[in-house]
């Protein structure tokens, strides 16, 4: 073998490995706003807006920063680090399952929320009846989980809307969180 291929063979060689070990160790893809760790939480577990009563376990590691439709900037727990939070289902980078299953095995769950990163939107699907009554859990949960308020809540970036087959009543429009104004209202 001559000298100039053995240099190159050695090159691609570095290359290589230095690729591979740049794609193991490095973090994985951003999922949303800006992240900043914090060595104290700002949100405690189970404030004022305690969501389902069922005493969620929520990680308090940092803040998130998500915009809302006007662009403005809201800051919330870091809520895409919880336990049980679905990264990346049907191989969606940037899309989070908050609550709720993609587990076809699992029970049918009332609601389900989701994340996309792209555009910092949730979307709520709620999934069984009374409209109303699933709709006041979820918002709860989701309260709870970015630890802000009521006010902040309504200047999210988001869809709540009857999943579908579920009431073709409400079907196809996003009935908005309750307290909100224009909030559609939902028999309970």
């Amino acid at each position: 073998m001559n000298r100039t291929a053995l240099v190159a063979l050695i090159i691609a060689a570095v290359v290589i490995i230095a690729g591979g070990l740049w794609f193991f160790l490095s973090p994985g893809p951003s999922t949303g706003g800006q992240q900043t760790g914090t060595s104290t939480p700002l949100f405690p577990e189970g404030g004022a807006n305690s969501g389902n009563g069922q005493g969620n376990n929520l990680a308090n590691t940092g803040t998130t920063v998500v915009s809302n439709d006007g662009g403005q900037p809201i800051t919330t727990r870091d809520f895409l680090d919880d336990p049980g939070v679905i990264h990346g289902p049907y191989n969606t980078p940037g899309y989070d399952i908050l609550v709720g299953t993609s587990d076809p095995s699992a029970p049918n769950p009332p609601y389900e929320i989701d994340y996309t990163a792209r555009d910092q939107s949730f979307g709520i699907a709620l999934y069984q009846e009374p409209l109303g009554q699933y709709r006041i859990t979820a918002e709860q949960d989701l309260m709870t989980r970015l630890g802000i308020s009521e006010a902040d809540m309504c200047r999210l970036n988001y869809v709540i809307a009857a999943g579908p087959g579920v009431n073709d009543a409400y079907s196809g429009k996003n009935l908005g969180f309750s307290f909100c104004p224009g909030a559609t209202p939902l028999p309970q």
